[in-house]
């Protein structure tokens, strides 16, 4: 069975990309289904500048913002 959590994203500095604000679920709470983590999302308050969605719970590298990111230039 496959669990949902709620993540906070924000949009990254560096790639102007959606990503995960933080290295845990939002509330630290997994829903049993999509729908019910939507219904909850639906009724909390975001912090400011960011938004709430629900992603299946799987391994930690989910929550990895890094996993995306582009090499960082090396400085001459």
């Amino acid at each position: 069975m496959i669990e949902f959590a709620i993540v906070v994203i924000t949009i990254s500095a560096l790639t102007g990309e959606w990503v995960p604000a933080s290295a845990q679920p939002y509330l630290r709470r997994v829903y049993d289904s999509a729908a019910a983590c939507e219904e909850a999302a639906r009724y909390l308050p975001a912090p400011l500048g960011t938004r709430l969605v629900c992603v299946p719970r799987d391994p930690l590298s989910l929550f990895d913002p890094t996993q995306n990111w582009p090499p960082i230039p090396e400085r001459p």
